[in-house]
């Protein structure tokens, strides 16, 4: 069974993306505020890409060999590096799209 369908791969997915969710809600509300402040059009398609950047620059962060080896965990229950983020960047996707429609509706 593919380790995209088992349940633990969630479950250490979230606990991944724990490490790093609070500077990304603060990224996320900033960003949202200030396109609210500078009026921006359609700013959802903006901030993914922001966020996409920040996930790509924090995956290459990963090829340190310090920063790797806390990855081991991980990829000892199949769980690849690339699946790991990309995991972290629906569940960021949702957080961010909650956040847009508490603020729109604020």
């Amino acid at each position: 069974m593919s380790s995209i369908l088992k349940i633990n791969t969630y479950r250490l997915t979230v606990r991944f993306y724990l490490t790093f969710i609070v500077p990304n809600i603060f990224i996320t509300t900033f960003l949202i505020v200030s396109a609210f402040l500078l009026q921006i059009t359609a700013p959802l398609p903006r901030i993914f890409a922001i966020k996409i950047m920040l996930f790509i620059i924090l995956f290459l962060m990963y090829f340190e060999k310090k920063l790797k080896t806390k990855l081991i965990l991980y990829a000892n229950f199949g769980i690849s590096k690339l699946q790991l983020f990309a995991n972290c960047f629906i569940i960021d996707s949702l957080l961010i799209i909650i956040i847009y429609h508490i603020t729109t509706l604020l």
